[in-house]
């Protein structure tokens, strides 16, 4: 990192020679503007008219003239309550209250003058214009009152973010509380939290924290949240935003509270438990659960006695909140009995065939006599498994049944600080600090203490923003900022060496870092593994952004830049304990034959295929981001504004601090590396060239220039019409494939030996306890598995194209309907290069000859050459608070299609070689959603309608309902065969059977919810014709409610809130069971969403 700072000022500098502009902070600026017309009595314009405006709780103030067409236009305007006044000789003084400008907003306030001197003043009624009249973005903001009021479980903004259309949940990191309304019992996630945003994959949707992108940036998504009571709001802009803004087709901008010239601050405690929760059905027992969530926020004007007011000038804010708990999930499964550890399946209603006693004469295995396996072929290594995973615990039960009921616990702690100091220059300049810590950790434990997944988290942000107008028209910003994160995804962490010394893995990790259980997935029972990775990694990101705005004429211009440097330190271990699959193929009669399970394949040792890695890698990354934009909005009449931007943005390919870059080269059949001979070593493998760039990207263009046009017309003074296009350049998911490639390591800086048991042959050719080979460490062996980039891979880009309705009815209300088109080009999608042909009888060859590069196994080729498209039609409803009532809501018609829907996913095509057969649903397309939040102040007691004094506005008043409903169809499903049934591939391969009609039931039950005879297995050795995303998960619906009762003394208020998390306990099926193989193909155990109830006691004052 001691280069960054002087690295930052040199390309600083050259920006400032070229622009001749001044400097500040990262990617985005997200003040709003004020403007509108002034007129006389008879429509004609004023110019030279004086417009004031001022916040105020904290006084600052702006002025400027109007121009000869009577239109006056602030920029750079900080979110607040604002009055307005116009006043111009021979007329009376105009003003205008109370305007609530939230942030990104481009709010209109036109202006009618009177005749008359400047002593009379004439007030206009008017509450905040609900129409957007100067730009197309399809935007929602929801304000402080709805984030504190608004029943989102954790308490978490991100929750809310379905309140806008367009937008489809995910399940995601961040201590484990509550995503979208649903509980996410499966403690720490891989991925951070993110949101499909009009058919983005989340890696596509930005976070802008006060201006600094808080992306993370490998995977995508919010590292951190900062609590509801720290934000003063959010905006969640989708379709089309201006150029002024880069590297997102869709973005969520949050602002935090600042403080003003009175006191003014939060108390506050949550709490949940098991007493009062539902329990899931067909669960023994409610899970355990203690959860408590406190903290407090203050701001205000800095006030020293004696020495210092800070009242109009010098204000802060401060926020601490944290959150602590302990938690379970009801998990059912079905695990081996005692009997089948010992081999003895007498009870099992398929017949076992042993793979070491073969029929030569008609080439199949013989069954093992009862149906059991001698003491003597059971596997050391299962054995020694055994005593890690649970007994049956629910008797005696119908096979393919769960005969195991647990609860997996979670442990998820979030602490958090935010500081900000905002500082008057003068009357209109401001300069604002802003610090921001969290330290999150989240530990999920499944069916054994050693099988879960830990996910700790350490981050800060610092940002400084300045803004000073230049006499009354141009006004300059300017933001540094500095982001810094240390995250950790990986198993629990323990001392034991499990997998090495008490399992006898050989020539795995021995780091004791990376100690605990390995991988173990066997097909039709559940036994308890761990992650496949450790990945510890470090971002240090600085920023530097300048930004100017001026207005002339017709014309409000704005110019600017951005630097964004960053560094990714990683130490990652990959498959460190071993990874191991069982598929029961080797104890079928033959080859895709009858018979078979994946315990028994377990128990004898008869692996499928196996992956391992004695190394770790730790590379360190270096990258730069450019940003340039100019825009000019034209206000072609008082009814037509038409904006025309044009955007650059490049990211420097990441280069490694040592060059210990690899990537390979399909043409050549061969690893290409930055270095001539990377580690000094000889083999016969090929010739080691250092032909690969230092940034392995070799056709990212520095041309990426991004058109984009919107227009706005006011065809009613309360109806608008709105369209916009543009083009988005991001680096999407390039970060996630360059250094998941470096993660998996890259030959030979390290080498994941894969392992693979031809499902041709009728004995495997080895077991469990005889792996894995010892790769030297610089050298590329036979068999080497890994992931790579691929080098000429291109840029991504999205179009997108909007166009929508506004119509504002009385004050209050706001109608909006619109269309919005998504089409994603050059969008990542890995598939296995050295995936084998399909195996022929008459021509009987091994897999790896089969393969194209027989000197390997598999190889995940990280590619961009997959698009995408989504189309959505939507109707949005807008009620600001009024005689008590908040409420938006929202419906979306939508179809979402790609080939990879996120890095999450991991891969799925079937075949490698023609990957547009994956064409389908994107994994989290919803053709329906129906969303709505309300907040009610109950009509009764002092100011009401009702019961305005005496018994009963004391009994009945001040009480207030808060609501968020949500209906949604489901998520798409695929059916899916054993990776092996097509005998192509060990890894990165998903399977699919013949379908041979619909599939789709009208009807369906949780014992069949489709038609299970409308798949079928295809020949061994065969594809399936089955597509991705077939089927549709059963639909979801969830309301949550709250209630709460406020108490006043002078300012302070108090509040007792009770809330309820699907308050009608209406529990949503689980999705069904897909694998054609499982004994529970169809099939649906169990539900979720039960009723939870959470207390809670703020005071705000």
């Amino acid at each position: 990192m001691q280069h960054l700072p002087k690295l930052l000022l040199k390309r600083t500098q050259l920006f400032l020679l070229v622009t001749l502009l001044s400097v500040l902070a990262t990617a985005q600026v997200i003040t709003s503007s004020l403007n509108g017309f002034v007129t006389d009595a008879s429509g004609a314009a004023v110019p030279g008219a004086q417009v004031t405006i001022r916040e105020t709780q904290t006084g600052f103030t702006r002025t400027q003239e109007t121009n000869t067409q009577g239109q006056y236009t602030f920029t750079g305007i900080p979110a607040g309550i604002y009055d307005i006044s116009v006043e111009r000789s021979g007329f009376q003084v105009s003003t205008r209250s109370a305007q609530q400008l939230t942030q990104q907003l481009d709010l209109r306030a036109d202006f009618q003058l009177q005749i008359g001197n400047s002593q009379q003043s004439i007030a206009v009624a008017a509450t905040t214009p609900l129409l957007q009249t100067e730009n197309a973005s399809l935007a929602v903001t929801v304000a402080s009152k709805q984030l504190v009021e608004l029943p989102a479980l954790g308490r978490s903004y991100i929750s809310t973010l379905i309140l806008s259309p367009g937008v489809s949940p995910i399940l995601g990191g961040n201590i484990g509380s509550v995503v979208f309304g649903q509980s996410q019992t499966g403690g720490a996630v891989f991925k951070p939290i993110s949101a499909n945003i009009s058919g983005g994959p989340p890696e596509f949707t930005g976070f802008v924290e006060d201006g600094f992108d808080v992306r993370d940036p490998i995977y995508g998504g919010a590292l951190y949240q900062p609590s509801v009571e720290a934000l003063q709001s959010y905006r969640i802009v989708r379709g089309y935003d201006s150029a002024q803004f880069g590297g997102s087709p869709s973005v969520v901008y949050t602002s935090s509270k600042a403080g003003t010239n009175e006191l003014h601050g939060s108390l506050f405690w949550f709490l949940q438990n098991k007493v009062t929760n539902a329990r899931t059905n067909g669960a023994l027992a409610v899970p355990p659960l203690v959860y408590n969530q406190a903290g407090a926020t203050l701001g205000g004007p800095v006030v020293i006695p004696g020495l210092y007011n800070g009242k109009n000038r010098t204000f802060f804010f401060f926020s601490a909140q944290v959150t602590r708990q302990r938690s379970g999930s009801n998990q059912q499964a079905i695990v081996p009995t005692e009997a089948q550890w010992a081999g003895d399946f007498s009870q099992y209603p398929q017949t076992i065939y042993n793979p070491f006693d073969v029929d030569t004469t008609n080439n199949t295995r013989r069954a093992f006599a009862g149906n059991r396996i001698p003491a003597s072929l059971l596997s050391p290594f299962a054995q020694g498994y055994k005593k890690y995973v649970p007994l049956p615990n629910l008797g005696a039960v119908a096979f393919g049944q769960p005969n195991l009921s647990v609860f997996g616990s979670q442990r998820n702690d979030d602490t958090q600080y935010l500081t900000r100091v905002d500082q008057s220059l003068g009357t209109s300049g401001r300069l604002f600090f802003k610090y921001f810590w969290d330290n999150v950790g989240a530990y999920s434990y499944g069916l054994s203490t050693f099988a879960g997944f830990a996910q700790p988290l350490k981050g800060q942000t610092a940002s400084v923003e300045y803004t000073q107008p230049i006499g009354g028209r141009i006004v300059n910003q300017l933001r540094v900022g500095f982001f810094r994160s240390e995250t950790n995804y990986g198993a629990v962490p323990t001392t034991q060496d499990i997998a090495g010394s008490e399992l006898g893995l050989k020539n795995i990790s021995r780091n004791s870092a990376f100690f605990g259980l390995p991988n173990v997935g066997v097909t039709g029972v559940s036994v308890p593994g761990t992650a496949i990775f450790n990945l510890n990694r470090a971002t240090t990101r600085l920023g530097v952004n300048e930004n100017i705005s001026f207005f002339t004429g017709r014309h409000t211009i704005d110019l600017g830049f951005t630097i964004q440097p960053s560094q990714y330190p990683q130490n990652n271990g990959i498959y460190p304990r071993g990874s191991l699959s069982y598929d029961g193929g080797f104890t079928r009669q033959a080859p895709g034959g009858a018979g078979g399970a994946g315990i028994a394949d377990f128990v004898l040792g008869a692996f499928a295929s196996a992956a391992g890695n004695p190394t770790g890698f730790a590379p360190i990354l270096n990258t730069t981001y450019y940003g340039w934009f100019a825009q000019d909005q034209i206000k072609m009449s008082r009814r037509l504004t038409m904006t025309f931007g044009l955007r650059w943005d490049y990211w420097t390919p990441p280069v490694e601090r040592y060059n210990r870059m690899v990537a390979f080269d399909q043409n050549q059949g061969k690893l290409v590396f930055v270095l001539k001979n990377p580690l000094n070593f000889q083999q016969d493998y090929s010739t080691l060239s250092g032909d690969l760039p230092r940034g392995v990207f070799k056709n990212w263009k520095k041309t990426n220039f991004s058109p984009r046009v919107s227009l706005a017309y006011l065809l009613t003074p309360k109806t608008t019409i709105r369209a916009a296009y543009g083009i988005y350049y991001t680096q999407g998911m390039a970060n996630f494939q360059l250094f998941s490639s470096l993660g998996f390591g890259g030959p030979p800086f390290t080498n994941n030996t894969n392992v693979v048991n031809d499902p041709s042959l009728l004995t495997p050719t080895r077991l469990d306890t005889q792996i894995f080979p010892a790769p030297p460490i610089g050298e590329i062996t036979p068999g080497t598995l890994f992931v790579t980039q691929d080098s000429y891979a291109p840029q991504s880009f999205v179009h997108q194209a909007t166009f929508s309705v506004e119509h504002q009815l009385g004050e209050r209300w706001l109608l909006s309907a619109g269309y919005n088109a998504f089409l994603g080009r050059h969008l990542m999608a890995p598939y296995n290069v050295n995936q084998a042909a399909l195996y022929d009888p008459a021509n009987p060859k091994s897999l790896e000859a089969r393969r194209p590069y027989p000197f390997f196994s598999d190889i995940l080729l990280q590619g961009n050459s997959a698009n995408s498209s989504y189309n959505g039609a939507y109707l949005h409803v807008r009620r600001t608070m009024s005689k008590g009532l908040d409420l938006t809501a929202s419906y979306t018609y939508s179809k979402s299609l790609d080939l990879f829907s996120s890095n999450s996913g991991g891969w799925d095509n079937q075949d490698a070689r023609n990957t547009q057969l994956d064409r389908g649903r994107s994994d989290y397309d919803q053709t329906h959603a129906f969303t709505t939040g309300i907040v009610y102040e109950l009509p009764f007691g002092k100011g009401k309608s009702f019961a305005q004094g005496g018994v009963g506005a004391a009994v009945l008043g001040d009480w207030q309902l808060s609501t968020i409903i949500q209906h949604r169809s489901g998520l798409p499903l695929s059916l899916s065969m054993p990776t092996s049934w097509p005998n192509v591939a060990a890894t990165f391969t998903k399977a699919r059977p013949n379908r041979i009609c619909d599939g789709r039931l009208s009807d369906g039950t949780m014992d069949r919810y489709f038609d299970t005879n409308c798949f079928v297995a295809p020949p061994a050795n065969q594809f399936g014709n089955a597509g991705r995303n077939v089927l549709t998960a059963p639909p979801t619906q969830s309301y949550d409610v709250s209630l709460a009762r406020s108490f006043h003394l002078e300012r302070v208020r108090l509040d007792f809130r009770a809330e309820s998390y699907s308050v009608f306990n209406i529990q949503n099926w689980n999705t069904p069971n897909t694998s054609l193989v499982s004994p529970n193909y169809g099939k649906i155990f169990g539900k979720n969403n039960p009723r939870r109830f959470q207390f809670g006691l703020r005071a705000e004052f």
